[in-house]
């Protein structure tokens, strides 16, 4: 909530009173003591404030209002973040205009039984539709016009206000108020259904304010503002003479073309709209309306019929008796008409009969394509019969040929519309969230009972109370079984199904969830009454049916999980267990169960999702898909090897799955255990040759393992499949991000940049939910991560953490950016809110004590190792750094014991991953650290075949070069420079091998190299030793000076010291002796003093 700010100043403005409140903002009236004026302030909730991005795009909108300058434009001043009473608020600044709004004028009309007379109308929609047009033009669309937005100056002239600002906030449709006659009166459907919108949704605003200012009413209305916006979508607008019978057609046309469901149908500009509605209003006077020119046909009375469009309506029958020939005596007439009717009677009596056939198998009115069927059948036969009546004009008479021309016609348009209605039924969104209850089956020798009706009457009845709106209960009137259950509602619309058996002891109801959880904000509101009165709630449904209070809430859990209400969705599934009958035989928990884990996984609730998944196998243990999710929560918890078995025994269960396959090989990738993940990824693309992202995941794991040409193909593949989608679903985000998502693993992080920023614009514009939002930016932070571009990185970082908060690995992604920026401090506290939220992940207490190690804090860094191999065992660089430490400390039999244990631990996964040339390099240097350059050639060697790059061939030399082999030392030095030439350490090493073989000539030239890649202290004080060794003292001394710029060091002044003695400075030599000794306490510096 945000305080009343009267008598508060935010900025330099000093508020003097309130205006109005929204959803959004609240508006001020404000003195701007620094012009000396009257300001309307509008101040944005203070969540708004918080977001960065979300405040510079207001700031960008407010610049871009800012230019234009049109007199019904009210005019923006400022715009900027200030803090009152320690809060920040977000506020705009703009033109005070003084007298009432549009909203109010419009109600002043109504209390008075009046309309707005034509002429003001006519005035007041020319001013709006030039400001529009100018808008237009200048590139701004307003996106929220409604009579609230129009207000008037002193002198009676129209402002609009507000343009773009709710767009430019990211308000969505059920974001904004609940009150039905607000802002989703007069909202677009490109604009509720999230499309890109353009000045054609204004125009559709403007229609709306038209309708109203000429009815006084709005063209749609519902009790809520879930309902209008549905209407808006979904119907066509009811005609305005029906509100206001002395509306001009010409007028009405205008109304209804402005309000045309798609923009193209519309008017393009407003200027056009203002043009054709002053060209109606000028035709009323006017008493014959131009040549040719058609009024519209009367509206039918009540019961009598209205003739098709473009059909006169039959004439009597009786009538055509006058065509009867001469000679022919009327009864005859009447006997032939007779028989003519019977047979086209008998022709739609068969029809009939099977349409009621089908209807009551399949429910055809919700059965599209059978629909079609029927009514092709029909017409077939009715095409047939008249077509033969025509083709015999001998035995037929012309009366008889024209009624059956007629009955054609009429049927050839009945099936057209009937077509029409169902391609459009079958294409068309649904209305809302449709809970579709199938007949249930019933047990043989059974009574039988009407469940599926039960039901539907009870979970109407719970919606009601509960005040849940937008769900809407349909029934399927036929039985249906696990195998069709999700298909058979897929096609219906719906998003949860119900459906099961029964006997005497009782009903057994299953729910499947039909479509994921949408990626949109929310369709629904939350329940308007506290859960707290849930458990009363088997008071009011079928109290005959046991069951119903659960089946009752978990059928509205379903709902709101597929709506993306997660924590809504929990509340309705503990009901839904906490009120299940102990004696009911109820087949379906175990579905509660599972929905329940995915709603606290989606909230990032591990624990809780992994003991609800644990419930939902212990009650069937054969539920595949349930196996699978609970591998994902073992992994959430840090459980990794019981993520495996649960894989295992999924695969058991369901091996030709390759989603399950595909998991367990991302499971094994993030183990590092790439040779059994390829393998495994490998069958996952087998089965499902068309996802994308299987074959990038195996991509990427062959590049792990050296199999560059197969890892090559796997991404080709991948960024194929990616492109075919994209042809098909061009503005797709979810596509975008598939293809980003192969191009960042193939090394162009720059591409896969664009592609998510594209992905992220889309999403933003359509309103995804904010923990999918989240997902892009995620995404968009690894590629920067990629790049070393550290600040965006962050942004990308704390945007997704704003968004969807609790996840901890967005926090160690932000620890590695403020790295990149040189903020350890800040790294640390991101490293330590990530532990905060899932202190198992032995991952980031390595990286923490990394930190801690760079920053020479010791024993903090040893306490955060230790915590890692507590949680990982088998965490071997964790022993490596253990080791490291205690040697460092003198503590040399612990320093072995874990040095053993990484040994011990790395030289397991290498061989379950004789492919791993990362593993393979830390054991060589593990065995190095602890004397054994035996068995440190033998891990290195493996390094450098696996993976002959400079870093492998480098440690390699080392290890030969403390086994005293210079000679193979200086061949891998070698190597390391020819892999990468700027390799400056493999460059200081070749120079001290060299000097080893006593090659010294080759070993300066090899230290000037290394200089010229990389300035360095110690390798100019190396120089200067092998210059001075070679009776180079100028050049030598050169070298040392060089050295000491660089850093103070003992080595230099050692070595200066040397010289100064051998030419019999023994001043100079004693003063550089002393310097060494200031660094370090060396015998040597003691012997030569």
């Amino acid at each position: 909530m945000m305080s009343d700010l009267i008598g508060e100043k935010v900025g330099r403005y000093e508020i003097t009173a309130r205006l109005a409140s929204g959803a959004l903002a609240e508006v001020y009236r404000a003195y701007d003591p620094s012009l000396g004026r009257e300001v309307a302030l509008k101040v944005y909730r203070p969540p708004l404030a918080s977001d960065p991005i979300l405040v510079e795009r207001l700031r960008a909108r407010a610049r871009q209002v800012a230019g234009l300058r049109h007199p019904h434009i009210a005019q923006i001043y400022d715009c900027d973040v200030a803090t009152v009473a320690g809060q920040p608020l977000l506020y705009v600044v703009s033109e005070f205009a003084g007298g009432a709004t549009l909203k109010e004028r419009l109600a002043a009309w109504k209390a008075g039984g009046q309309r707005m007379p034509l002429a003001e109308v006519m005035a007041l929609v020319r001013a709006i539709g030039s400001a529009l047009d100018y808008a237009h033009n200048h590139g701004v669309i307003h996106g929220g016009l409604k009579p609230s937005n129009v207000l008037f100056t002193a002198g009676g002239g129209p402002v609009l206000t507000d343009f773009g600002m709710a767009v430019a906030a990211g308000a969505s449709p059920t974001a904004l108020p609940a009150d039905p006659a607000g802002a989703p009166a007069y909202m677009s459907p490109e604009q509720i259904r999230g499309d890109p919108v353009d000045g054609r949704a204004d125009i559709y605003a403007l229609g709306v304010m038209l309708y109203e200012l000429c009815t006084n009413t709005l063209p749609f209305s519902a009790d809520t503002a879930t309902g209008v916006l549905m209407r808006h979508l979904t119907e066509p607008p009811p005609p305005p003479s029906q509100a206001n019978p002395n509306l001009p057609p010409a007028v009405e046309q205008v109304i209804l073309k402005a309000l045309s469901k798609s923009p193209a149908d519309r008017y393009q500009t407003a200027g056009e709209m203002v043009a054709a509605l002053e060209e109606a209003i000028a035709g009323v006077a006017a008493p014959v309306p131009p040549a040719g020119e058609q009024f519209p046909a009367p509206v039918a009375r009540p019961g009598e019929p209205k003739a098709p469009p473009g059909i006169s309506p039959l004439p009597p029958l009786a009538e055509e008796e006058e065509e009867v020939p001469a000679g022919k005596p009327a009864q005859k007439s009447k006997e032939g008409i007779r028989n003519f009717l019977i047979q086209i009677l008998a022709i739609f009596t068969t029809v009939l009969a099977l349409l009621e056939k089908f209807t009551k198998a399949v429910d055809i009115m919700r059965n599209p394509f059978i629909g079609l069927i029927i009514v092709g059948v029909g017409l077939a036969a009715m095409v047939i019969s008249a077509g033969y009546v025509l083709a015999r004009p001998r035995l037929y008479r012309p009366w008889q040929r024209r009624l059956a021309a007629v009955g054609l016609i009429l049927t050839v348009l009945a099936a057209a519309g009937w077509g029409g209605w169902t391609i459009y039924d079958i294409y068309r969104p649904p209305k809302g969230l449709i809970v579709l209850i199938a007949d249930f089956e019933r047990a043989p020798d059974a009574r039988s009972v009407d469940y599926a009706r039960r039901i539907e009457a009870g979970l109407n009845e719970a919606l009601s109370h509960l005040r849940v709106e937008g769900v809407y209960v349909e029934r399927a009137y036929e039985v249906y079984t696990e195998k069709d259950a999700r298909t058979r509602a897929a096609a219906r619309k719906a998003a949860v199904v119900i459906y099961g058996w029964y006997d005497d002891a009782g009903v057994n109801p299953r729910f499947e969830l039909v479509r994921a959880p949408q990626e949109y904000l929310p369709l629904l509101k939350e329940a308007a009454v506290g859960l707290s009165d849930l458990d009363r709630l088997e008071l009011r449904v079928d109290k005959e049916l046991k069951e119903m209070t659960y089946i009752a809430a978990t059928t509205i859990g379903l709902v709101y999980y597929a709506d993306g209400q997660n924590e809504q969705a929990l509340a309705f599934f503990d009901l839904a267990l906490q009120s299940a009958p102990e004696e009911a035989r109820l087949m379906g928990k175990e579905a509660v169960y599972f929905y329940k884990a995915s709603a606290h996984f989606y909230l990032y609730q591990f624990p809780q999702a992994l003991a609800a998944l644990q419930e939902a196998v212990r009650l069937n243990p054969e539920l595949e898909t349930a196996h699978r999710n609970l591998a994902i929560a073992y992994s959430a918890n840090c459980d990794y090897d019981a993520a495996l078995r649960e894989i295992d025994e999924a695969l058991r269960l369901k091996p030709d799955s390759g989603d399950a396959y595909y998991l367990r090989g991302v499971l094994l990738m993030s183990r590092d255990r790439w040779d059994e993940a390829a393998t495994a990824l490998s069958k996952a693309a087998e089965l499902s040759p068309d996802d994308p992202a299987v074959h990038t995941a195996l991509g990427q794991t062959y590049q792990k393992i050296g199999r560059k040409d197969e890892a090559e193909a796997a991404f080709a593949r991948a960024a194929a499949l990616s492109e075919a989608s994209l042809k098909e679903k061009a503005d797709d985000p979810q596509t975008l991000v598939a293809l980003a998502d192969t191009l960042q693993r193939q090394g162009r992080s720059e591409e896969a940049v664009a592609g998510y920023q594209r992905a992220i614009a889309l999403a933003e514009e359509r309103q995804f939910r904010p923990d999918l939002l989240a997902g892009l930016y995620r995404s968009l932070g690894r590629a920067y991560w990629d790049l070393e571009r550290w600040t965006e990185m962050a942004e990308a970082y704390n945007r997704a953490i704003a968004l969807s908060p609790g996840l901890h690995s967005d926090y160690t992604g932000l620890a590695a950016a403020y790295l990149g920026m040189g903020r350890p401090d800040q790294a640390e506290a991101a490293y330590r809110q990530a532990l905060a939220l899932l202190p198992c992940d032995a991952l980031t207490h390595d990286l923490l004590a990394d930190l801690y190690r760079e920053q020479g804090r010791a024993d903090e860094a040893l306490q955060e190792y230790r915590l890692a191999v507590q949680y990982d065992p088998d965490d071997f660089t964790a022993w490596g750094a253990i080791g490291q430490i205690l040697e460092e400390r003198g503590e040399g039999e612990e320093a072995k014991g874990a040095y053993e244990k990484a040994v011990a631990a790395a030289r397991s996964h290498l061989e379950r991953n004789p492919h791993d040339a990362t593993t393979a390099s830390l054991l060589g240097l593990m065995y190095l650290l602890m004397g054994d350059t035996g068995q440190a050639i033998w891990a290195l060697q493996q390094a450098v075949a696996l993976q002959p790059n400079a870093d492998n061939h480098y440690a390699l030399g080392n290890a030969y070069f403390m086994a005293g082999e210079y000679e193979k030392a200086l061949a891998e030095y070698q190597a390391a420079l020819a892999a990468d030439p700027t390799h400056v350490a493999s460059a200081v090493r070749l120079g001290d091998t060299y000097d080893k073989l006593g090659r010294t000539d080759e070993a300066i030239a090899a230290y000037r190299q290394a200089l010229a890649l990389q300035e360095d202290a110690d390798v100019h004080a190396y120089l200067g030793m092998l210059l001075a060794r070679q009776g180079q003292a100028e050049q030598a001394e050169a070298e040392y000076r060089a050295s000491l710029q660089l850093a103070d060091n003992a080595l230099a002044h050692l070595g200066l010291a040397e010289l100064y003695q051998q030419a019999g400075k023994v001043d100079q030599a004693i003063a550089e002796y002393q310097a060494a000794l200031r660094l370090e306490d060396d015998p040597h510096t003691h012997f030569a003093l």
